[in-house]
């Protein structure tokens, strides 16, 4: 998965999911972990099912496309 930063370093970056929570019915969390460009972690990152699309994607080339567009529109 990946995270368009479009907040702090407006890049691209890496998840690696390392657990998901089931809460109450529709709700899940997922808890990873976000990679700089040269494979150190960056931070935890925790995300819900409302942010695939928006800033969580399943390929690198729909989040550059997510994030290129996001810098345009500011």
């Amino acid at each position: 998965m990946y995270y368009a930063d479009n907040e702090y370093y407006f890049v691209v970056l890496p998840v690696k999911i390392e657990q998901i929570i089931i809460g109450e019915p529709n709700e899940i969390l997922y808890q990873g972990f976000l990679f700089s460009g040269n494979g150190d972690v960056e931070s935890q990152f925790d995300f819900g099912n409302d942010d695939f699309g928006k800033t969580v994607f399943l390929s690198r080339e729909e989040a550059e496309a997510a994030l290129k567009e996001l810098i345009e529109r500011k």
